[in-house]
């Protein structure tokens, strides 16, 4: 089974088209999808009222760990995921289950060096940390509808754990889950229409990736 993770919602109409999915991410990194505090507790209430909920995520991105920790506690999150430049001793301080960002080169002509990739991932896996590889674009820490060369990620998938992101679509993630077999896709602006989260798209998404299983 291919784990599905929708990220970036802010309406609680985006919640009921993603309840099929395994885990919703909540933008507090800054980010056009970031949400406040008080939004994110309607997500959540409306998360929890769902027959089977899914993990709700936390996103954050080089923001203070005490900030990171209260908002976890304050709304019972199941992950943090973190997607900055945080040292990897930053991860020991926090408080629930993580999900670490990798940003993986994604230019023209650019491939993921294998060894590199799979010494990062072998990092993570010791420090208990689930892996989420999205394209490196810019200075930006995801969210960019940008796919990285792929090669690198399935080879690693024969060892480690990892969500795939970065340009996933509901019109080709079937064919990364096919490519790849990761253990989880992740996507935010591949379901959006004009900026905004379109709930046809998300349910979309969700049976292209549940067909592709099997």
């Amino acid at each position: 089974m291919t784990y599905v993770k929708i990220c970036g919602l802010s309406r609680v109409t985006d919640v009921e088209a993603a309840a099929g999915a395994d885990f919703i991410g909540l933008m507090f990194a800054e980010s056009p999808r970031h949400i406040t505090l008080d939004q994110a507790r309607a997500l959540v209430e409306a998360v929890r009222s769902l027959p089977s909920p899914p993990k709700a995520v936390g996103v954050f991105a080089n923001n203070p760990i005490d900030e990171v920790n209260e908002t976890a506690r304050a709304l019972a999150l199941d992950y943090v995921q973190i997607s900055g430049d945080e040292p990897d001793d930053y991860l020991g301080g926090l408080e629930a289950p993580v999900i670490r960002s990798v940003h993986v080169e994604a230019g023209v002509g650019q491939r993921p060096d294998p060894a590199a990739l799979g010494a990062r991932l072998d990092t993570l896996r010791t420090l208990g940390a689930t892996p989420l590889l999205d394209a490196k674009v810019d200075a930006r820490y995801g969210g960019t509808g940008r796919q990285f060369d792929h090669d690198a990620a399935r080879d690693a998938a024969r060892e480690h754990d990892f969500l795939l992101a970065g340009g996933l679509t509901p019109e080709n993630v079937a064919d990364a889950v096919a490519e790849v077999r990761p253990w989880g896709v992740d996507v935010s602006s591949g379901v959006e229409t004009n900026g905004v989260k379109d709930p046809g798209k998300i349910r979309a998404f969700i049976q292209a990736v549940r067909s592709a299983d099997g």
